[in-house]
């Protein structure tokens, strides 16, 4: 070193960036080479450099270093930042799975080289995807972030087999910094088996895997779409990779164990009726040091809200692949809370996020088996609160709301967000119906949902707990009525698009009367911007709307105030969808007191009419009415019949005598033919109905016809 001076860095604007003296920790001389390291340039930032004279001198001659004082002597620029890739499988990995999606994720959003933005339509001319050379066919994709590329193969991979997925040099979107090199993994297949349950759900049954042998430390499929879902009963099971195929479940039986060595991945459909895989854990699932979980979630929409619920511990943004915020409820000032992206969701808690159409979001963690998940509910005085609360399925696999504990301070509702109808389905537990939910079990909340409970009116806290014995057995995805017994008829508001928002009146005897609201009504919960119709009906003397309106009776007649929104002018329906449990013969109809007309109504049919779009509600227009038929005693044949008719269960046995029989004919109450045939005279004739409740059976002989009436159960 020398014994005089400094040596600067100066920026492109001839401002002093940092300097150093003769003896620094950062400038270091060896032989011929001076170093000055620094850590804190700007990137893609042009700076020159100064240095004094007598700075550094020769070791030999001792004589001083003239310095450098022309700006452009020494002049550099720094690299712009690089994006960084990550693959899955990473490389050299050994025994992957053969139906694995593919990932390589980047720190940065990233473009092509040439500054092209890399969408879906052109991603995949960046890949390639090789065995041994040979191309193997796959779909690809890129997240709307630009810092995911997710590759599919067309069909699983080869076992057993050397991979190899590479992604060509891509450029930061922000900056421009290239890669400078294709980035590459290579990765081993592991050899594989598929369950076919060809024989029953025994998983330790050889004849229930195509192989024909039960697997051990292998990879197992579960495809989609198979009739028996496995059961692991009879034996513990060993794997390396599991997948479980949308709308397919594993059930793990208590004493027993499923050990996973390398990955578990659950996956999703955007197919109501296939919905998410689902696992019942029971016994014990063993994830070994260095497996993966994914539990994933398809969004089937862009720009929705989606209500989630993690089913696995330390979830947050960053892990999940969620590309937009996600925010949780504060039910105590009644307002949302934006969530850090490392911020961790909490267990039977709810969340909202928004994403895009065909995005997945991945839950990756230590599965949630808690023997409960409690969720505190709070309800405030302010009038913009109303006690609701989000809660979450923290399993993954449904949930039973019906078997959940709610302390007496919550009401024995719920609320989910149906994102394909965009609307809000709910289901009363006291009457066990449901609007706009799963149609077979309408109790019951799909993994990964979340949902709204709601406290008391009277109350200010609550608690709600969803324990282990309240998971059940069912795959819907997205929130789309069962175990009703009570008369019942459902309703359908239904715009241009076939979207259909339900609406149900019960009869229990237990219900109060009009407008005093009670544990078998259910509140009317709206959506925001919807283009459907939303169907309710409304009370004056409680000010509420209700999708679930129960009463005492339905006779001698009953008329319920139906209300509805429109957000748009155009053509609109309402449709009978159901009359179920009724003993009595009813009559239907839907008053327009805007046209002035009664309309009778049977199952299927629709009242149609136009209305101008209105942010309001139209409280006035129709009436539902329902009106008890007088009837003969439904037991009774009379002497004047020629033909006996009865039934058990829903087989109808038909005896014609002493006339020459054409035909028969079988009718609703609400007068709906349900179907025809033939009979013949002289010995009975077996029929079944597809109706229970109570129908009608015409006979029509070349001499005369007769009607029956029969309850069917």
């Amino acid at each position: 070193a020398g014994s005089s001076g400094r040596f600067y860095i100066y920026n492109s604007s001839g401002v002093e960036f940092i300097s150093f003296p003769t003896v620094h920790a950062n400038v270091n001389i060896s032989g011929a080479t001076l170093t000055v390291t620094h850590s804190d340039f700007v990137e893609g930032a042009t700076y020159y450099v100064i240095i004094d004279a007598g700075y550094v001198k020769s070791a030999a001659t001792g004589a001083n270093f003239g310095g450098i004082s022309d700006v452009n002597q020494w002049r550099f620029t720094t690299a712009l930042p690089i994006p960084t890739t990550t693959f899955y499988p990473l490389n050299g990995a050994t025994g992957t799975g053969v139906d694995i999606p593919l990932t390589a994720t980047y720190d940065v959003a990233i473009r092509m080289t040439d500054g092209t933005i890399i969408t879906d339509a052109n991603v995949a001319s960046l890949i390639t995807l090789q065995n041994l050379g040979v191309d193997i066919p796959f779909t690809a994709s890129i997240n709307a972030a630009k810092t995911i590329i997710t590759v599919t193969p067309d069909s699983n991979l080869p076992s057993l087999s050397l991979i190899d997925f590479t992604v060509l040099a891509v450029e930061n979107s922000a900056t421009g910094g290239e890669q400078t090199i294709t980035q590459i993994t290579s990765f081993t297949t592991d050899d594989y088996d598929t369950w076919t349950g060809a024989i029953s759900r025994d998983w330790a049954t050889g004849g229930n895997w195509a192989s024909g042998t039960v697997p051990v430390a292998t990879s197992v499929i579960i495809p989609e779409g198979v009739g028996n879902t496995p059961n692991i009963a009879t034996s513990n099971a060993s794997v390396n990779n599991c997948t479980i195929g949308a709308g397919m479940q594993i059930d793990i039986a208590a004493t027993r164990t499923l050990q996973v060595s390398k990955s578990l991945v659950l996956k999703s459909s955007n197919t109501a009726s296939v919905g998410n895989a689902n696992l019942l854990n029971n016994g014990t699932l063993t994830i070994q040091p260095g497996a993966t979980v994914d539990i994933q979630q398809k969004l089937s929409t862009t720009g929705k809200g989606y209500y989630i619920s993690s089913p696995v511990a330390g979830a947050t943004q960053n892990n999940t692949g969620i590309t937009d915020e996600i925010y949780k409820r504060n039910a105590t000032t009644a307002s949302w809370n934006v969530m850090s992206p490392s911020e961790t969701m909490n267990a039977g808690q709810g969340y909202i996020t928004y994403g895009y159409a065909g995005d997945i979001i991945h839950f990756k963690g230590a599965v949630n088996n808690a023997n409960s998940y409690p969720f505190a509910a709070v309800r405030q005085a302010s009038p913009n609160n109303y006690g609701w609360n989000l809660a979450g399925n923290p399993y993954p696999c449904s949930i039973d709301f019906d078997l959940c504990t709610k302390s007496p301070e919550m009401d024995n509702v719920f609320y989910l967000f149906n994102e394909h109808l965009d609307l809000y389905g709910s289901y009363n537990g006291e009457s066990h119906v449901g609007t706009n939910v799963n149609p077979t079990y309408p109790s019951h909340i799909p993994s990964l949902h979340s949902f709204w409970v709601q406290v008391n009116l009277s109350q200010t806290n609550g608690t709600f707990t969803v324990p282990k014995t309240a998971r059940v057995s069912s795959n819907y995805t997205f929130l789309k009525a069962g175990k009703a017994t009570n008369p019942q008829i459902r309703l359908a508001g239904i715009n241009s698009l076939n979207t259909a928002d339900e609406f149900v009146a019960i009869f229990l005897p237990a219900a109060k009367e009009e407008g005093l609201f009670d544990v078998y009504d259910t509140e009317k919960k709206f959506t925001a911007g919807t283009a459907a119709l939303e169907l309710f009906s409304v009370h004056e003397t409680s000010g509420k709307f209700y999708a679930i309106d129960g009463y005492p009776s339905y006779a001698p007649t009953r008329s319920i105030p139906l209300a509805f929104n429109a957000k748009n002018t155009g053509n609109y329906r309402i449709k009978l969808l159901e009359v179920l449990n009724f003993t009595d013969n009813i009559k239907i109809e839907i008053e327009d007191k805007l046209n002035a007309t009664f309309n009778e109504l049977s199952v299927n049919d629709e009242y149609l009419f136009t209305t101008t779009g209105s942010t309001t509600t139209n409280k006035t227009r129709f009436v539902l009415h329902i009106t008890k038929l007088i009837s003969t005693d439904i037991s009774k044949i009379t002497p004047d019949n020629k033909c006996t008719v009865y039934n058990k269960n829903q087989d109808i046995y038909i005896n014609v005598r002493d006339l020459n029989a054409i035909k028969y004919e079988l009718y609703n109450v609400s007068g709906t033919k349900l179907q025809e045939g033939t009979i013949e005279s002289g010995h009975t004739n077996q029929v079944h109905s597809p109706y229970k409740g109570v129908v009608l059976v015409k006979i029509i002989t070349k001499e005369r016809s007769e009607t029956h009436k029969l309850l069917i159960k």
